[in-house]
């Protein structure tokens, strides 16, 4: 696949990242593929001949896409197969969604190469998703976490596979120390609460830092299983995202744009990148930006403490990357989701949980509260996601 990383820097677009990789026989889902940086990298990932879905919230949106995408490909190869190009319905806000899709894809496909999730919303103001939690976290987290878990039994049939997902520099300013944050979640079986000084920045800083953080954990868990993860900072990059930052950073950006935000083509580069290199030159775990490995420059409550992807359970069970881990478990399957694919019974669940609860209601005997917790490696025997448009005041689009 070419060249070193190191050859690429902040100026290299999308189409110079993919070098030569040939895609051919190769199977992508792209969250959030129908615009932005998402749209770039699945008409790049396409140009090499690669089939990807396009998963999205709207149909007429995701063909709209599609159409541009085909269009733009046949002018160079007027024989570009756009059954390659699929348009596929997925909410990343709802769980019950996320869960349809993977079951629908598996239907399809039996084989996933890369899943690259990169679909990213920020609410304008404090907004739930289907499942009650918030929007932000939900939908940038969560909504990803359970579609990889869901998808990682295809995942390692088709290995070597990678999961690409797409952060931010912002996880910089999530609050520090940022273990605290998670214990404090896990505690209150929930994800960020509605509070005067919980601001849409600041929801959006955590839902970054937790992007990371699942990347880490999830290749420490399913490397020596075939899948490599890795996440990445694609730039600041001029999308609609940017529609529902406050006023003063809206100015900011305008005044110093210049020097320092990417073009779409430049920010999918480093997207594409961590596809287009080698099985022996991505570095599973770690965090790109510029289409290079910047792990080491991760803020410091951030940096890897030895070689991670070595450790036990045991050796992390009070690190963040682990912890969250745990929290995403608790906040889907306290909601009666399952990562099985082949049991979509969430409503029968309700239904015969509100009977237990009764029953147990009018036992004479004393009640006991009992948690269970998914275990840290049940996923393996189970395993899409959006699109640019508006939950209320929130906007849909690729990270920043």
């Amino acid at each position: 696949m070419g060249n070193s990383s190191g050859r690429m820097n902040n100026k290299t677009t999308a189409e110079q990242a993919a070098l030569d990789i040939d895609l051919n026989g190769k199977i992508i889902i792209v969250t959030g593929g129908n615009s932005g940086i998402g749209k770039e990298t699945v008409r790049v990932l396409a140009k090499h001949n690669a089939t990807v879905i396009l998963p999205c919230r709207s149909l007429e949106r995701g063909n709209e896409a599609k159409k541009d995408i085909v269009a733009d490909l046949k002018e160079s190869n007027p024989n570009f197969d756009e059954n390659k190009l699929k348009v596929m319905i997925l909410d990343l806000a709802s769980l019950k969604s996320v869960k349809e899709f993977a079951i629908n894809f598996t239907k399809e496909y039996n084989q996933l190469h890369y899943l690259i999730a990169n679909a990213g919303v920020m609410a304008g103001g404090y907004d739930t998703t289907t499942d009650g939690y918030e929007i932000t976290f939900g939908s940038n987290h969560l909504g990803h976490f359970y579609l990889t878990l869901l998808l990682t039994n295809v995942l390692k049939q088709s290995k070597p596979s990678r999961v690409v997902v797409v952060s931010s520099d912002l996880l910089g300013q999530a609050p520090n120390p940022f273990i605290n944050v998670v214990k404090g979640y896990i505690e209150k079986s929930n994800g960020p609460e509605k509070q005067r000084n919980n601001t849409a920045m600041e929801n959006y800083c955590i839902s970054k830092a937790c992007n990371m953080l699942f990347a880490r954990e999830y290749n420490r868990r399913y490397q020596s299983q075939g899948i490599t993860c890795v996440s990445l900072h694609p730039g600041v990059i001029a999308t609609n995202l940017s529609h529902s930052f406050p006023n003063w950073m809206k100015f900011l950006m305008k005044s110093v744009a210049r020097s320092f935000v990417k073009s779409v083509e430049q920010g999918a580069a480093t997207t594409i990148r961590c596809c287009s290199l080698k099985d022996n030159e991505i570095q599973g775990g770690h965090y790109y930006r510029n289409c290079n490995d910047v792990t080491a420059q991760l803020p410091r409550q951030f940096r890897l403490n030895g070689d991670y992807n070595t450790f036990t359970d045991e050796q992390i069970k009070n690190d963040q990357a682990y912890l969250l881990w745990q929290l995403s478990e608790k906040l889907i399957t306290q909601k009666n989701f399952t990562f099985n694919l082949n049991d979509n019974s969430n409503e029968e669940q309700k239904s015969n949980d509100v009977n237990v609860n009764a029953n147990v209601a009018t036992s004479t005997s004393t009640s006991a509260a009992v948690t269970t917790t998914t275990s840290t490696k049940s996923v393996d025997n189970a395993t899409n996601v959006n699109d640019n448009n508006n939950y209320g005041n929130q906007t849909i689009e690729e990270q920043q």
